[in-house]
């Protein structure tokens, strides 16, 4: 309680491996990086800067697709910052797109396979993210998932037709 999940990669990093040797094993051939928080805004209350986490989520999920018998591709995974936007927060677009330019800009030069951008319940700040690995690797396969409640709509009302067209 308390601990960002991306504390497990430096206290229990063969726990962390073990996830995702379970994943492969299980059949996935595509596993993502316990980095989701790991962006300058959940990192700074604890002293943790984005380019050392992410690295080290990176190499533990490097570390288990070397060990498979087969080509694994690791994905590095993005979440949301935990800020709001206008009119419902002070966050700015500008800001959110450099938050996530620095952490993808980590993960691309850790060597991962792609982007999963996750779990976005603002579309803007998907599209921040989705802007920000873009301008710096605009070859890398990204994909971009949203959180819907029971009536379509995101946290800030944005359909899934609306979040397709836009991300697009």
């Amino acid at each position: 309680a308390g601990q960002l999940p991306e504390t497990l990669n430096r206290i229990m990093p063969e726990a962390v491996t073990d996830v995702h040797r379970a994943y492969i094993n299980a059949g996935a051939d595509v596993i993502s990086t316990n980095s989701f928080g790991a962006n300058a805004v959940k990192l700074a209350p604890f002293g943790l800067d984005s380019e050392s986490e992410v690295f080290l989520a990176v190499s533990l999920a490097k570390k288990a697709a070397d060990e498979a018998d087969r080509k694994i591709y690791v994905a590095a995974d993005i979440g949301p910052t935990g800020k709001l936007m206008p009119p419902l927060g002070d966050f700015s677009f500008e800001e959110a797109v450099n938050v996530f330019k620095n952490q993808a800009k980590a993960l691309a030069a850790a060597d991962v396979d792609g982007f999963v951008i996750e779990t976005m319940m603002d579309l803007q700040e998907a599209r921040a993210a989705l802007i920000a690995v873009r301008e710096l690797y605009c070859d890398a396969p990204v994909m971009v998932t949203l959180t819907f409640d029971e009536n379509q709509r995101t946290l800030t009302g944005v359909t899934p037709d609306a979040a397709l067209i836009t991300l697009q």
